[in-house]
């Protein structure tokens, strides 16, 4: 499931995924660095670079922790940043009929 993520200052509108980040566990910190989430995306570089030379299994294991965190994450400093998530027709229409 997708959310719509919108900025009231500037207009800026994200989407993102809700859930596991199935792109954070196959590419890692590539992810953060693609969504200029730097905050995350150079430490996580490092740690991965640290860790891989230890061992293979090390530099996966953050891939794995990634994959369970980071959409969530990301959402919640969209949140910090001023971004408020966008209610469309159809998710008014289902939050009327759940009630």
């Amino acid at each position: 499931m997708d959310v719509e993520m919108r900025n009231a200052t500037t207009g800026d509108v994200k989407r993102c995924k809700v859930g596991k980040s199935w792109t954070a566990l196959f590419w890692g910190s590539l992810v953060p660095l693609y969504r200029k989430d730097w905050a995350w995306g150079v430490p996580l570089l490092l740690t991965q670079v640290i860790f891989g030379s230890m061992s293979l299994v090390a530099g996966l294991m953050v891939n794995v922790v990634l994959f369970g965190i980071y959409n969530q994450y990301y959402i919640e400093r969209l949140t910090k940043r001023g971004y408020r998530r966008v209610t469309t027709g159809e998710e008014r229409g289902r939050q009327v009929n759940d009630r």
